[in-house]
Protein backbone atom coordinates (compact mmCIF):
# COMPACT_ATOMS: atom_id res chain seq x y z
CA UNK A 1 0.00 0.00 0.00
CA UNK A 2 2.76 2.39 0.83
CA UNK A 3 4.48 2.18 -2.38
CA UNK A 4 1.59 3.26 -4.48
CA UNK A 5 1.51 6.26 -1.79
CA UNK A 6 3.09 9.92 -2.99
CA UNK A 7 4.09 11.20 0.18
CA UNK A 8 5.37 8.24 0.97
CA UNK A 9 7.66 8.12 -2.04
CA UNK A 10 9.20 11.48 -1.03
CA UNK A 11 9.17 10.42 2.77
CA UNK A 12 11.85 7.64 1.53
CA UNK A 13 14.15 10.49 -0.30
CA UNK A 14 14.96 11.69 2.63
CA UNK A 15 14.78 8.81 4.96
CA UNK A 16 17.74 7.43 2.53
CA UNK A 17 19.84 10.56 2.97
CA UNK A 18 19.60 10.58 6.96
CA UNK A 19 17.66 14.26 6.56
CA UNK A 20 15.00 12.61 9.38
CA UNK A 21 12.97 16.29 10.14
CA UNK A 22 12.22 16.46 6.46
CA UNK A 23 11.04 12.71 5.93
CA UNK A 24 8.99 13.26 9.00
CA UNK A 25 7.29 15.72 7.30
CA UNK A 26 5.94 13.59 4.46
CA UNK A 27 5.42 10.63 6.39
CA UNK A 28 2.68 12.57 8.14
CA UNK A 29 1.21 13.46 5.11
CA UNK A 30 1.55 9.74 3.73
CA UNK A 31 -0.20 8.61 7.33
CA UNK A 32 -2.79 11.10 6.00
CA UNK A 33 -3.72 8.76 2.90
CA UNK A 34 -2.82 4.99 4.62
CA UNK A 35 -3.29 5.59 8.77
CA UNK A 36 -3.26 2.07 9.22
CA UNK A 37 0.19 1.43 7.23
CA UNK A 38 2.75 0.03 9.61
CA UNK A 39 5.58 0.56 7.22
CA UNK A 40 4.85 4.03 7.19
CA UNK A 41 4.46 4.66 11.07
CA UNK A 42 7.99 2.27 11.96
CA UNK A 43 9.79 4.52 9.28
CA UNK A 44 8.26 7.67 10.87
CA UNK A 45 8.90 6.61 14.63
CA UNK A 46 12.17 5.83 13.47
CA UNK A 47 12.81 9.52 11.61
CA UNK A 48 11.56 10.81 15.28
CA UNK A 49 14.10 8.54 17.32
CA UNK A 50 16.94 9.66 14.87
CA UNK A 51 16.08 13.25 16.08
CA UNK A 52 17.44 14.80 19.92
CA UNK A 53 14.56 15.05 21.86
CA UNK A 54 12.23 13.07 20.25
CA UNK A 55 12.01 9.65 21.63
CA UNK A 56 8.76 9.73 23.35
CA UNK A 57 7.05 11.08 20.14
CA UNK A 58 8.64 8.00 18.48
CA UNK A 59 7.82 5.48 21.27
CA UNK A 60 4.21 6.76 20.46
CA UNK A 61 4.43 6.02 17.27
CA UNK A 62 5.86 2.73 17.24
CA UNK A 63 3.30 1.62 19.82
CA UNK A 64 0.70 2.68 17.55
CA UNK A 65 2.79 0.53 14.76
CA UNK A 66 2.82 -2.49 17.05
CA UNK A 67 -0.58 -2.33 17.97
CA UNK A 68 -1.60 -3.09 14.46
CA UNK A 69 1.41 -5.25 13.62
CA UNK A 70 2.30 -6.98 16.91
CA UNK A 71 4.40 -10.12 15.47
CA UNK A 72 6.75 -7.61 13.60
CA UNK A 73 10.45 -8.17 15.14
CA UNK A 74 11.70 -4.94 13.83
CA UNK A 75 8.89 -2.99 15.65
CA UNK A 76 9.83 -4.46 18.83
CA UNK A 77 13.51 -3.98 18.31
CA UNK A 78 13.10 -0.27 17.62
CA UNK A 79 10.86 -0.20 20.64
CA UNK A 80 13.65 -1.33 22.54
CA UNK A 81 16.04 1.00 21.43
CA UNK A 82 13.67 4.20 22.38
CA UNK A 83 12.98 2.83 26.00
CA UNK A 84 16.94 2.15 26.26
CA UNK A 85 17.63 6.08 25.27
CA UNK A 86 14.55 6.72 27.54
CA UNK A 87 16.45 5.30 30.63
CA UNK A 88 13.71 2.59 30.96
CA UNK A 89 15.45 -0.55 31.31
CA UNK A 90 13.00 -2.85 31.93
CA UNK A 91 10.67 -2.05 29.33
CA UNK A 92 13.96 -1.85 27.13
CA UNK A 93 14.55 -5.37 28.12
CA UNK A 94 11.02 -7.26 27.24
CA UNK A 95 10.75 -5.89 23.59
CA UNK A 96 14.11 -6.70 23.17
CA UNK A 97 12.83 -10.58 24.32
CA UNK A 98 10.16 -10.06 22.15
CA UNK A 99 11.76 -9.38 19.26
CA UNK A 100 14.37 -12.10 19.80
CA UNK A 101 11.19 -14.45 19.76
CA UNK A 102 9.88 -13.27 16.83
CA UNK A 103 13.15 -13.03 14.17
CA UNK A 104 16.09 -14.67 16.28
CA UNK A 105 18.15 -14.49 12.83
CA UNK A 106 17.66 -10.97 12.56
CA UNK A 107 21.04 -9.00 13.36
CA UNK A 108 18.60 -5.95 14.68
CA UNK A 109 17.05 -7.99 17.69
CA UNK A 110 20.17 -8.37 18.78
CA UNK A 111 21.06 -5.03 18.68
CA UNK A 112 18.14 -3.87 20.53
CA UNK A 113 18.76 -6.68 22.95
CA UNK A 114 22.27 -5.49 23.27
CA UNK A 115 21.13 -2.19 24.19
CA UNK A 116 18.78 -3.06 26.54
CA UNK A 117 21.28 -4.66 28.71
CA UNK A 118 23.58 -1.83 28.15
CA UNK A 119 21.06 0.55 29.58
CA UNK A 120 20.94 -1.91 32.62
CA UNK A 121 24.45 -2.01 33.55
CA UNK A 122 24.70 -5.91 32.77
CA UNK A 123 27.92 -5.36 30.68
CA UNK A 124 28.44 -9.61 29.80
CA UNK A 125 25.10 -9.65 28.70
CA UNK A 126 25.50 -7.23 26.50
CA UNK A 127 28.69 -8.61 25.23
CA UNK A 128 26.81 -11.84 24.30
CA UNK A 129 24.43 -10.22 22.71
CA UNK A 130 26.49 -7.84 20.60
CA UNK A 131 28.68 -10.64 19.10
CA UNK A 132 25.35 -12.54 18.72
CA UNK A 133 24.53 -9.90 16.41
CA UNK A 134 28.11 -9.50 14.79
CA UNK A 135 28.26 -13.18 14.09
CA UNK A 136 24.85 -12.83 11.99
CA UNK A 137 26.00 -9.54 10.57
CA UNK A 138 30.09 -8.87 10.45
CA UNK A 139 29.91 -5.46 9.19
CA UNK A 140 27.26 -3.79 11.75
CA UNK A 141 28.29 -0.76 13.19
CA UNK A 142 26.02 -0.85 15.63
CA UNK A 143 26.49 -3.95 16.93
CA UNK A 144 30.68 -2.83 16.89
CA UNK A 145 29.99 0.08 18.76
CA UNK A 146 27.77 -2.11 21.35
CA UNK A 147 30.70 -4.37 21.70
CA UNK A 148 33.31 -1.95 22.59
CA UNK A 149 31.40 -0.04 24.79
CA UNK A 150 30.54 -3.75 27.05
CA UNK A 151 34.20 -4.39 26.67
CA UNK A 152 35.32 -1.19 28.17
CA UNK A 153 32.60 -1.52 31.06
CA UNK A 154 34.24 -4.81 31.63
CA UNK A 155 37.67 -3.27 31.84
CA UNK A 156 38.76 -5.09 28.66
CA UNK A 157 40.76 -2.50 27.69
CA UNK A 158 42.94 -3.93 24.84
CA UNK A 159 40.58 -5.53 23.50
CA UNK A 160 38.18 -2.68 23.00
CA UNK A 161 41.20 -0.71 21.59
CA UNK A 162 41.51 -3.43 18.91
CA UNK A 163 38.34 -3.36 17.99
CA UNK A 164 37.98 0.60 18.02
CA UNK A 165 40.98 0.10 15.57
CA UNK A 166 39.22 -2.17 13.03
CA UNK A 167 35.93 -0.18 13.25
CA UNK A 168 37.80 3.45 12.74
CA UNK A 169 39.77 1.87 9.79
CA UNK A 170 36.16 0.89 7.84
CA UNK A 171 34.54 4.11 8.10
CA UNK A 172 36.57 6.78 10.40
CA UNK A 173 33.74 8.99 10.70
CA UNK A 174 31.24 6.60 12.59
CA UNK A 175 30.28 8.91 15.56
CA UNK A 176 29.60 5.75 17.71
CA UNK A 177 32.77 4.33 17.47
CA UNK A 178 34.54 7.72 17.87
CA UNK A 179 32.60 8.51 20.91
CA UNK A 180 33.66 5.13 22.62
CA UNK A 181 36.74 5.28 21.34
CA UNK A 182 37.24 8.93 23.16
CA UNK A 183 35.56 7.02 26.43
CA UNK A 184 38.27 3.74 25.62
CA UNK A 185 40.91 6.42 25.93
CA UNK A 186 39.97 8.15 28.73
CA UNK A 187 39.89 5.26 30.81
CA UNK A 188 43.20 3.94 29.76
CA UNK A 189 44.82 7.19 30.81
CA UNK A 190 45.54 8.56 26.97
CA UNK A 191 44.06 12.08 27.63
CA UNK A 192 45.25 13.68 24.06
CA UNK A 193 44.24 10.89 22.12
CA UNK A 194 40.31 11.10 23.98
CA UNK A 195 40.27 14.64 23.45
CA UNK A 196 41.20 14.03 19.71
CA UNK A 197 38.27 11.53 19.50
CA UNK A 198 35.54 13.99 21.14
CA UNK A 199 36.51 16.84 19.17
CA UNK A 200 35.84 14.57 16.45
CA UNK A 201 32.29 13.39 17.46
CA UNK A 202 31.53 17.04 18.33
CA UNK A 203 32.78 18.14 14.71
CA UNK A 204 30.22 15.14 13.27
CA UNK A 205 27.63 14.99 15.51
CA UNK A 206 27.03 18.28 17.53
CA UNK A 207 23.73 18.33 18.62
CA UNK A 208 22.23 14.54 17.93
CA UNK A 209 22.75 11.74 20.40
CA UNK A 210 26.44 11.90 21.38
CA UNK A 211 27.32 15.56 20.92
CA UNK A 212 26.51 16.30 24.93
CA UNK A 213 28.35 12.94 26.18
CA UNK A 214 31.35 13.90 23.86
CA UNK A 215 31.60 17.55 25.60
CA UNK A 216 31.65 15.87 28.76
CA UNK A 217 34.15 13.81 27.97
CA UNK A 218 35.99 15.99 26.52
CA UNK A 219 35.76 18.48 29.45
CA UNK A 220 36.66 15.22 32.05
CA UNK A 221 39.83 14.43 29.52
CA UNK A 222 40.55 18.34 30.36
CA UNK A 223 39.97 18.00 34.07
CA UNK A 224 42.24 15.00 34.47
CA UNK A 225 45.30 17.55 34.23
CA UNK A 226 44.91 17.48 38.12
CA UNK A 227 46.54 13.96 39.65
CA UNK A 228 43.74 13.73 42.01
CA UNK A 229 40.97 14.01 39.21
CA UNK A 230 42.57 11.45 37.42
CA UNK A 231 42.47 8.93 40.29
CA UNK A 232 38.53 10.08 40.82
CA UNK A 233 38.02 8.79 36.92
CA UNK A 234 39.88 5.33 37.65
CA UNK A 235 37.57 5.23 40.31
CA UNK A 236 34.71 5.66 38.24
CA UNK A 237 35.67 3.56 35.69
CA UNK A 238 36.32 0.95 38.94
CA UNK A 239 32.75 1.38 40.26
CA UNK A 240 30.69 1.62 36.49
CA UNK A 241 32.14 -2.06 36.23
CA UNK A 242 29.67 -3.01 38.78
CA UNK A 243 25.77 -3.53 37.69
CA UNK A 244 23.38 -1.56 39.75
CA UNK A 245 22.52 -4.65 42.00
CA UNK A 246 25.96 -4.90 42.69
CA UNK A 247 26.13 -1.26 43.59
CA UNK A 248 23.07 -1.10 45.76
CA UNK A 249 24.68 -4.20 48.08
CA UNK A 250 28.17 -2.32 48.07
CA UNK A 251 27.31 1.24 48.94
CA UNK A 252 24.14 0.74 50.37
CA UNK A 253 23.19 -2.56 52.22
CA UNK A 254 27.12 -3.10 53.24
CA UNK A 255 27.42 0.60 55.08
CA UNK A 256 23.99 -0.18 57.06
CA UNK A 257 24.51 -3.54 58.06
CA UNK A 258 27.88 -2.41 59.23
CA UNK A 259 26.01 0.66 61.33
CA UNK A 260 23.79 -1.70 63.12
CA UNK A 261 26.62 -3.80 64.31
CA UNK A 262 28.60 -0.80 65.71
CA UNK A 263 26.97 -1.58 69.07
CA UNK A 264 28.02 -5.36 69.05
CA UNK A 265 31.70 -4.78 67.67
CA UNK A 266 32.41 -1.83 70.18
CA UNK A 267 32.98 -5.31 72.78
CA UNK A 268 36.74 -5.55 70.18
CA UNK A 269 38.00 -2.81 70.35
CA UNK A 270 39.91 -3.75 66.76
CA UNK A 271 36.67 -4.52 65.32
CA UNK A 272 34.77 -1.17 65.66
CA UNK A 273 37.98 0.30 64.77
CA UNK A 274 38.35 -1.55 61.11
CA UNK A 275 34.11 -1.01 60.74
CA UNK A 276 34.68 3.00 62.01
CA UNK A 277 37.31 3.64 59.17
CA UNK A 278 35.47 2.04 56.75
CA UNK A 279 32.66 3.49 57.20
CA UNK A 280 34.82 7.35 57.69
CA UNK A 281 36.38 6.32 54.20
CA UNK A 282 33.21 5.53 52.64
CA UNK A 283 32.19 8.92 53.54
CA UNK A 284 35.15 10.35 52.16
CA UNK A 285 34.66 8.53 49.01
CA UNK A 286 31.29 9.70 48.94
CA UNK A 287 31.83 12.75 49.09
CA UNK A 288 34.42 13.20 46.53
CA UNK A 289 32.19 10.99 44.00
CA UNK A 290 29.66 13.59 44.45
CA UNK A 291 31.95 16.94 43.89
CA UNK A 292 34.68 15.35 42.14
CA UNK A 293 33.24 17.17 38.63
CA UNK A 294 32.48 20.65 40.34
CA UNK A 295 36.17 20.80 41.75
CA UNK A 296 37.77 19.46 38.01
CA UNK A 297 35.94 22.78 37.07
CA UNK A 298 37.44 25.22 39.40
CA UNK A 299 40.80 23.94 38.49
CA UNK A 300 39.32 24.67 34.91
CA UNK A 301 38.21 28.32 35.75
CA UNK A 302 42.19 28.90 35.48
CA UNK A 303 42.48 27.97 32.02
CA UNK A 304 41.09 30.62 29.81
CA UNK A 305 40.39 28.68 27.44
CA UNK A 306 38.96 25.97 29.00
CA UNK A 307 36.75 27.97 30.82
CA UNK A 308 34.62 29.20 27.63
CA UNK A 309 34.09 25.76 27.16
CA UNK A 310 31.82 25.91 30.47
CA UNK A 311 28.37 26.43 31.06
CA UNK A 312 27.80 29.71 33.57
CA UNK A 313 25.61 27.12 35.61
CA UNK A 314 29.05 25.00 36.16
CA UNK A 315 31.20 28.14 36.89
CA UNK A 316 28.63 28.89 39.60
CA UNK A 317 28.32 25.25 41.29
CA UNK A 318 31.86 24.96 40.83
CA UNK A 319 32.45 28.64 42.93
CA UNK A 320 30.18 27.42 45.62
CA UNK A 321 31.47 23.89 45.77
CA UNK A 322 34.71 25.27 46.38
CA UNK A 323 33.79 28.38 48.43
CA UNK A 324 31.46 25.10 50.51
CA UNK A 325 35.07 23.30 50.79
CA UNK A 326 37.25 25.87 51.87
CA UNK A 327 35.27 28.22 54.33
CA UNK A 328 33.72 25.50 56.14
CA UNK A 329 36.66 24.35 57.59
CA UNK A 330 37.88 27.70 57.90
CA UNK A 331 34.91 28.51 60.21
CA UNK A 332 35.13 25.19 62.05
CA UNK A 333 38.46 26.27 62.92
CA UNK A 334 37.85 29.63 64.21
CA UNK A 335 34.87 28.03 66.46
CA UNK A 336 37.64 25.45 67.81
CA UNK A 337 40.06 28.58 68.76
CA UNK A 338 37.45 30.90 69.76
CA UNK A 339 35.29 28.00 71.71
CA UNK A 340 31.66 28.99 69.57
CA UNK A 341 30.41 25.66 68.97
CA UNK A 342 27.69 27.38 67.10
CA UNK A 343 30.86 28.65 64.41
CA UNK A 344 31.50 24.92 63.98
CA UNK A 345 28.00 23.76 63.85
CA UNK A 346 27.61 26.56 60.72
CA UNK A 347 31.13 25.59 59.50
CA UNK A 348 29.97 21.75 59.57
CA UNK A 349 26.80 22.63 57.69
CA UNK A 350 28.55 25.14 55.18
CA UNK A 351 30.81 21.89 54.09
CA UNK A 352 28.52 19.59 53.84
CA UNK A 353 26.04 21.52 51.73
CA UNK A 354 28.23 21.14 48.81
CA UNK A 355 26.52 18.06 48.45
CA UNK A 356 22.95 18.61 47.99
CA UNK A 357 24.31 21.45 46.04
CA UNK A 358 26.06 19.20 43.54
CA UNK A 359 23.12 16.71 43.50
CA UNK A 360 21.36 19.47 42.47
CA UNK A 361 23.36 20.52 39.33
CA UNK A 362 23.60 16.85 38.73
CA UNK A 363 19.77 15.79 38.18
CA UNK A 364 17.60 15.52 35.56
CA UNK A 365 14.60 14.97 37.54
CA UNK A 366 12.12 18.13 37.98
CA UNK A 367 10.76 16.51 41.12
CA UNK A 368 14.30 15.83 42.75
CA UNK A 369 15.58 19.19 41.75
CA UNK A 370 12.33 20.27 43.37
CA UNK A 371 13.42 18.44 46.31
CA UNK A 372 16.67 19.05 46.05
CA UNK A 373 16.29 22.73 46.50
CA UNK A 374 13.92 22.39 49.32
CA UNK A 375 16.81 20.45 51.03
CA UNK A 376 19.47 23.59 50.59
CA UNK A 377 17.30 25.50 51.88
CA UNK A 378 17.78 23.69 55.32
CA UNK A 379 20.88 23.58 54.69
CA UNK A 380 20.86 27.32 54.62
CA UNK A 381 18.99 28.26 57.40
CA UNK A 382 20.75 25.78 59.94
CA UNK A 383 24.18 27.80 58.87
CA UNK A 384 22.40 30.96 59.33
CA UNK A 385 20.60 30.06 62.42
CA UNK A 386 24.00 28.92 64.06
CA UNK A 387 25.39 32.33 63.30
CA UNK A 388 23.55 33.87 64.48
CA UNK A 389 23.34 31.73 67.73
CA UNK A 390 27.12 32.75 67.99
CA UNK A 391 25.76 35.98 69.13
CA UNK A 392 23.13 35.49 71.73
CA UNK A 393 23.46 32.10 73.22
CA UNK A 394 26.01 29.93 75.17
CA UNK A 395 27.75 27.28 73.89
CA UNK A 396 26.52 23.72 73.30
CA UNK A 397 26.98 20.62 75.27
CA UNK A 398 28.95 18.32 73.62
CA UNK A 399 25.71 15.51 73.29
CA UNK A 400 24.13 18.57 71.78
CA UNK A 401 27.33 19.58 69.57
CA UNK A 402 27.38 16.22 68.18
CA UNK A 403 23.39 16.16 67.41
CA UNK A 404 23.58 19.39 65.48
CA UNK A 405 26.35 17.57 63.46
CA UNK A 406 25.03 14.24 62.22
CA UNK A 407 22.29 14.86 60.60
CA UNK A 408 24.49 16.61 57.76
CA UNK A 409 26.59 13.30 57.44
CA UNK A 410 23.02 11.53 57.42
CA UNK A 411 20.71 13.04 55.27
CA UNK A 412 22.85 13.33 51.83
CA UNK A 413 23.90 9.40 51.96
CA UNK A 414 20.18 8.97 52.40
CA UNK A 415 18.99 11.19 49.44
CA UNK A 416 22.35 9.09 47.39
CA UNK A 417 20.70 5.92 48.54
CA UNK A 418 17.04 7.02 47.09
CA UNK A 419 18.75 8.20 44.12
CA UNK A 420 20.50 5.03 43.28
CA UNK A 421 17.57 2.83 43.95
CA UNK A 422 14.87 5.14 42.45
CA UNK A 423 16.27 7.41 39.95
CA UNK A 424 18.91 6.78 37.34
CA UNK A 425 21.65 8.96 38.71
CA UNK A 426 25.12 9.27 37.81
CA UNK A 427 26.59 8.96 41.36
Amino acid sequence: MSQSNPSYQRAKVFYEQKRYAEAEKYFHEALSISPRDATILYELAFSQYMQTGREKTALETIQRAIAIEPNESHQHALAALIFSVLGKSKESLESAQRAVELAPDDRLSFVALASAYLSSGNWKEAEKAAREALRLDPDSPSASSQLIHALRMQGKKDEAKILIGQTLAKDPERVATRHNAGWAALQRGEMDEAREHFGETLRLDPENQYGGSAREGFLQAIRAQSLLYRIHLKIGFWVARFSRGQRTWLFIILPIVLIKLLPALSANRWSLVAAGSFLGLYWLFFLWRHIAESMGNLILLKDSSARRVLSISEKRIAILTGTGLFMGPILIGFGAWLSQDTLIVSGAWLFGSIIPLNFYSNSDSRMEKVFLAILSIFYLSIILASLGGTFYRSNLGTPELIASIIPLFILPAIWSWVRLIFFRAKS
